[in-house]
């Protein structure tokens, strides 16, 4: 830095001016990190507009700037929220034209089989036009939700008596109310895969 001081003052309005500015410059982007450099070399392109040291100081910006990682878009925040701790139910998501008398029986029958520990119960209501649900209540916490989840999922008799596509979560009691006023499945879809299934 001091030999490009000493060679500025040495040859000021002389045509090398503009080379001993871009020499500092690139020294700045040296010693004195990224957002320094990139001030530098925007003053040379300021200062010497016609020189090409211009030329040079824009494609280093351009070179910066491309290395620099895309934002992030977040999108609204989500009305789900994620606590471990708070009670949980599972929830499997049938067609309306699923027979829920049978399908609660099935329900009941794996509950006594794999799950006689533990205080559930099971009931059964409309969704929307098309789908309809039996909910699993009782279960303690997030990651009983998710042990009864797998198992139920697989569970063939459950599956058989579910009809085509069924649709199961765990959702803790207080997102529970929101999914059930605002009945988007996919919305909660989304919330549950990246918050529980990526656990």
């Amino acid at each position: 830095m001091i030999n490009c001081f000493t060679a500025e003052e040495e040859y000021a309005n002389s045509p090398y001016s503009p080379k001993f500015e871009y020499l500092k410059t690139l020294v700045i982007g040296r010693t004195q990190g990224i957002v320094a450099f990139e001030d530098a070399l925007k003053q040379i392109i300021a200062l010497y507009p016609n020189d090409p040291v211009k030329g040079k100081a824009e494609e280093m910006l351009e070179y910066i700037n491309d290395q620099k990682p895309e934002p992030v878009q977040e999108g609204p925040p989500s009305k789900y929220k994620f606590v471990k701790e708070d009670p949980h139910k599972c929830i499997i998501i049938v067609d309306k034209t699923v027979d829920m008398t049978e399908l609660k029986i099935t329900v009941s029958n794996f509950n006594s089989t794999y799950f006689s520990t533990e205080d559930l119960n099971i009931t059964n209501l409309p969704l929307t036009q098309e789908k309809q649900m039996v909910v699993i209540a009782g279960i303690k916490n997030q990651a009983k939700s998710m042990a009864y989840y797998n198992a139920i999922k697989d569970d063939p008799q459950v599956i058989m008596k579910s009809g085509a596509q069924p649709t199961p979560f765990a959702i803790s009691a207080d997102n529970y109310l929101v999914f059930f006023k605002d009945k988007d499945i996919e919305e909660y879809e989304s919330f549950f895969n990246s918050k529980y299934v990526k656990k």
